[in-house]
């Protein structure tokens, strides 16, 4: 069964479209939303996307942090005027920068801030998500048709024989749904929990009504953050996903660890 997202509720969660600017703006930017340190990382990225990517990615997290966020089961979708509001002194203050196993953490006047960090990007769109307790992940995954020799060597046969269950005539398409478990696999690697997608599992309900009922529900409500109670190679992460035209976007929470003495 899907529900609305009352169990898994991330600090805050962002969507820019970085296509809505063009590049040279991106590279004018630079000296706006990146700190020195983050700015002596860029000079060392040649690639134009990936220097675009690496600009935007840190603007949003800096943003969502700065601005205020707030539990909310709604992606907030962030455009430039929106960035602009925060002073630029602020985001100089803010250091986003890959920790040794190469995920992203946040400094703020050298001090490590206590909340987790996760960045995706995909078809001209950067996603953030921010939470305080635990490990996260997010992944966007532009929807589109795969190999089949990709689909059998990245979904188990029980996760390929519940697509083929889903699909319907008013309901997700085949590329839709592998898109979504891909998706969930991707943010479940960037937790840190996992080695490898092809190596995560997921073992889904094949009574459910999702995702026919969940995906009739985002033609609704198209930024809602859907909440789901799946098992991961034997392990209870929350999982929470919403989708619009073209694309789908997955979280992966897995709760802070307790502590022995």
């Amino acid at each position: 069964m899907y529900k609305k997202s009352d169990r898994f509720i991330p600090s805050c969660v962002g969507l820019l479209d970085v296509s809505a600017l063009p590049a040279t703006l991106w590279e004018r930017s630079a000296q706006t939303f990146l700190s020195a340190t983050e700015l002596a990382v860029l000079g060392t990225i040649r690639h134009a996307r990936r220097r675009q990517e690496w600009i935007s990615g840190r603007a949003l997290a800096k943003y969502l942090v700065l601005s205020g966020a707030f539990p909310c089961n709604i992606v907030r979708m962030v455009g430039i005027d929106q960035l602009m509001s925060v002073p630029i002194f602020e985001y100089r203050e803010v250091d986003v920068l890959p920790n040794r196993d190469g995920a992203p953490e946040m400094w703020r006047r050298e001090t490590l801030m206590d909340r987790a960090l996760s960045l995706s990007h995909a078809g001209g769109w950067v996603a953030a998500a921010l939470l305080d307790e635990g490990s996260i992940g997010i992944d966007c995954e532009v929807i589109q048709a795969r190999h089949q020799a990709f689909l059998n060597d990245s979904f188990v046969e029980a996760e390929r024989k519940w697509v083929k269950g889903h699909v319907v005539a008013d309901g997700p398409s085949v590329d839709c749904l592998y898109t979504l478990l891909w998706s969930f696999k991707e943010a479940a690697l960037k937790t840190g929990r996992m080695a490898s997608p092809r190596a995560i599992n997921i073992r889904l309900r094949t009574d459910s009504d999702f995702p026919v009922a969940a995906f009739r529900r985002l033609q609704a409500s198209s930024r809602e953050l859907i909440s789901l109670d799946w098992r991961v190679n034997g392990l209870a992460p929350r999982f929470a996903f919403t989708a619009c035209l073209g694309w789908v976007l997955s979280l992966v929470h897995f709760p802070r660890l307790p502590r022995y003495a």
